[in-house]
């Protein structure tokens, strides 16, 4: 068999509801020369019988069922582990593709040789279409991207971007969910030389709105994963550019300071003082904001 040019690895966990639409969008590709390896990370529904039933409809599929869930970057990585196209493209279980995606990313990414292919995509919530998310990609600066991404002007979505195997073998992994991708995205920037952008929407990103305000428990638990994970991304920053991070001031400070300000009004996260030892120099312009907090409480409390 041919070695594929693309492998697509999609992490599945109870997604059954979607799946069919999911694996129907990769088998109907204009681009043929994939692979795509769904990683079963032990599923609880119905979501490996159909993972199954592709396997006899389409070669191109391979099945790997983990033997104990370790959620989805993990998967990923798996899934990685088996691969064998030039380029990687990673696909949420519940998200689709435009008929000529892969066909267009490929296409750009051999144009110019390009480590990695930034694109957009659609955003959807429960009601349907949320918004279209393009990428303000300005030029070829891996330092100016990883700040756009910090800015939130470049989405981090992994899943909106086409990456050479031989970068993505260089990752380190994170083994938390939350905020998983800018892990794995500001790594793989890092490690490119050459990056090209295409500036449509081709995949289609739903949004689980599985209500952190209705799910406390379940919030704070991200807060808490959401930490780690940009620990991860800030000792590797410190590394790669010998603890010279006024590289990406003033983004990282405010990207930062957004999280500690998420601790400050959750009873159960606001006395963490571990929450609050990600990246101090933020420090100042959050303790300015809390004692500003803490003066208006006080103000409210002597008119009350």
């Amino acid at each position: 068999m041919e070695i594929p040019k693309i492998s697509i690895i999609v992490p599945v966990y109870n997604s059954e509801n979607y799946l069919n639409k999911c694996l129907d969008s990769i088998i109907f590709q204009t681009f043929i020369n994939f692979e795509c390896i769904l990683v079963n990370d032990c599923s609880t529904d119905n979501s490996q019988k159909i993972c199954e039933d592709y396997l006899k409809l389409d070669p191109r599929f391979k099945l790997i069922n983990k033997e104990q869930n370790e959620g989805c970057p993990l998967a990923r990585k798996t899934g990685l582990e088996s691969s064998k196209g030039d380029y990687i493209q990673f696909i949420d279980s519940d998200d689709w593709l435009e008929s000529n995606m892969l066909e267009l990313i490929y296409n750009k990414a051999i144009s110019n040789d390009y480590d990695m292919i930034i694109f957009g995509c659609y955003i959807y919530n429960i009601n349907g279409l949320k918004s279209i998310k393009k990428q303000y990609f300005i030029n070829n600066n891996k330092e100016k991207i990883i700040k756009d991404i910090l800015d939130n002007r470049i989405k981090p979505y992994i899943v909106t971007k086409l990456i050479k195997r031989n970068i993505i073998l260089k990752i380190d992994f994170p083994i938390y969910n939350c905020n998983e991708d800018s892990v794995i995205t500001i790594q793989s920037i890092f490690y490119s030389k050459n990056i090209g952008y295409i500036d449509l929407p081709l995949y289609h990103y739903r949004y689980n709105e599985n209500s952190l305000v209705r799910n406390p428990k379940k919030n704070v638990l991200n807060c808490i994963e959401e930490n780690k994970n940009w620990h991860k991304i800030i000792d590797f920053l410190n590394q790669k550019y010998i603890n010279n991070l006024e590289l990406f001031k003033p983004e990282l400070d405010n990207k930062i300071n957004r999280l500690k300000k998420k601790y400050l009004f959750n009873n159960k996260l606001r006395f963490n003082k571990n929450l609050y030892k990600l990246y101090p120099d933020s420090n100042f312009i959050f303790w300015c904001f809390k004692k500003s907090i803490k003066w208006s409480i006080k103000i409210i409390n002597k008119t009350i």
